[in-house]
């Protein structure tokens, strides 16, 4: 395989990694809040700007890897073309890390905080497996396309501020 190549799957996975921890982080939170010891308004702000951090660390997340790997490749890239190619494999790799494992602990809080089937009436098994197919159907290729827009974007700054390309 080529050299720039595994240097893109290396950022990628770095990128999942850090994306498996935030998410895990986003579960513990939502855990504490869903336990019962906080009051509910001050537990839906918490939630909400929890939230709204962990979604912009995930996108300054995916910009990095792009940055990275266009870092690691960079003797590699000799047009704007290597870069892009670059930061798409990356933010695809990233996002294909991250999906089960958010599938994972979307399941699991459903099981054990089951907001939705409070609301539907349903039991908690059959929530948390609509959650998990709503993240598989809906929620991946968004999240795929915004993370493969970011990772391109940050190998494309490396490329044109520090390669010049």
């Amino acid at each position: 395989m080529i050299e720039k190549y595994k240097t893109a799957i290396i950022a990628g996975i770095i990128c999942g990694i850090v994306l498996a921890i935030l998410s895990f982080l986003s579960f513990a939170a939502d855990g504490l809040l869903n336990s019962g010891h906080t009051n509910s308004s001050a537990a839906s702000v918490i939630s909400c700007v929890g939230s709204l951090t962990l979604v912009v660390l995930g996108a300054f997340a995916f910009f990095l890897s792009g940055l990275l790997a266009a870092r690691l490749a960079s003797r590699h890239i000799f047009h704007m073309n290597d870069a892009l190619v670059l930061g798409v494999i990356t933010g695809a790799v990233a996002e294909l890390i991250h999906l089960p494992f958010a599938m994972v602990l979307g399941f699991i809080q459903e099981i054990m905080w089951p907001n939705l089937a409070q609301y539907t009436g349903s039991s908690s098994t059959v929530s948390a497996m609509l959650i998990a197919g709503v993240q598989l159907i809906c929620c991946f290729p968004l999240t795929l396309v915004v993370g493969i827009i970011l990772s391109v974007l940050g190998a494309l700054a490396y490329a044109s501020v520090k390669l010049k390309v």
